[in-house]
């Protein structure tokens, strides 16, 4: 699909001048989604959190469904912003890629796109949307449409009421399934590392923790923490509710052997507090995929304060192998790190 035009505008410096909003979905057309790649990968290059180009030529979409916006003035791209929904849930968004040329900042640009991005993702059901930033000046922003902390600077937009999302999206009585990670569940993934959680760690050695004890920015970041992962021969797992498809759990596995232990690999659940009694689940799936890879040992590595995570890896098994790890620097405060580990 080529760009399609939804609105015009007057430049607010110069009204002798016409800023012409644009999207596309993905695949895009070649020479399009040439454009706008080269645009942003100009910008953000390596260090960027999407993978851009193979993004735009649709590479991701059996699993999600991508959206470029940009602000064109004289047929130069000078403004963007992306977001990305499951494909199966167009509930719940990620938003990211915003960025305003610096000779067009101030001029609303960047706000006028992200609204219609919004608008766009309500006509097509979605009811949450998720953005991270460590920006000021774009938190304000983002406040302003009405983003707010969850917790911090990830931050949440909500259709209707946030209470109400979180008990609809979140319903204990929903049955589940385990199944690997794909790229469509960067949302979904996000948003339950925000909900309130007594539980620290989501993978402790991805150094990806409850947002609840350690507030980030992390959110479609977390696309590339999980394909370093993956890309190392690890596996991430999600728990999500059967049909609707919302993320109520994640389970990662990292190789990590040494020369005691090379057919070792460490194991991290997380989830959330109304399908906590499930999360066992994740272990099996986990211990699962470690068995086919020929992995030996499994390991955890728990914060001392994590009883209830400790509590369900002593039933399904593990034995706490050290005392005191290390130690961890979380939230202001030193946490000792305990080891557990399992014989497969």
């Amino acid at each position: 699909m080529g760009f399609e035009t939804i609105d015009t505008a007057r430049l607010m410096s110069q009204p002798d001048r016409q800023v012409t909003f644009m999207f596309t979905d993905c695949p895009a057309d070649l020479e399009d989604g040439q454009r706008i790649g080269y645009f942003l990968d100009g910008l953000f290059g390596i260090e960027s959190d999407v993978p851009l180009i193979p993004t735009l030529k649709g590479s991701f979409e059996e699993s999600s469904r991508n959206y470029f916006f940009i602000a064109e003035i004289d047929g130069e791209i000078v403004s963007t912003c992306w977001y990305i929904v499951p494909a199966a849930n167009p509930e719940i968004g990620a938003l990211g890629e915003v960025y305003t040329v610096p000779e067009y900042r101030k001029l609303e640009l960047a706000k006028s796109l992200c609204r219609k991005a919004l608008y766009h993702f309500r006509r097509r059901g979605g009811e949450a949307m998720l953005l991270g930033s460590n920006n000021p000046i774009a938190i304000e922003m983002y406040e302003k449409m009405g983003f707010v902390g969850y917790p911090g600077n990830l931050m949440r937009y909500t259709v209707g009421s946030s209470e109400t999302f979180d008990e609809i999206y979140f319903n204990a009585g929903q049955e589940t399934i385990i199944r690997e990670v794909r790229h469509g569940d960067i949302p979904g993934i996000a948003n339950l590392i925000g909900a309130r959680n007594r539980w620290y760690s989501v993978c402790y050695t991805a150094g990806v923790f409850s947002f609840s004890h350690q507030p980030e920015a992390k959110c479609v970041s977390l696309y590339t923490t999980l394909r370093r992962s993956v890309d190392m021969g690890g596996c991430w797992c999600v728990m999500e509710t059967a049909g609707t498809e919302r993320t109520v759990g994640l389970g990662t596995l990292i190789h990590q052997g040494n020369r005691l232990n090379p057919r070792s690999a460490v194991l991290d659940i997380f989830a959330h507090p109304n399908f906590k009694s499930r999360a066992d689940g994740l272990i099996d799936y986990l211990a699962g995929k470690a068995r086919a890879q020929g992995i030996a040992l499994l390991r955890a590595e728990i914060l001392e304060r994590e009883d209830e995570k400790i509590s369900l890896l002593e039933q399904y098994g593990f034995n706490r192998s050290r005392s005191s790890l290390r130690q961890e620097y979380l939230s202001g405060t030193l946490h000792d790190v305990l080891e557990f580990s399992y014989d497969l």
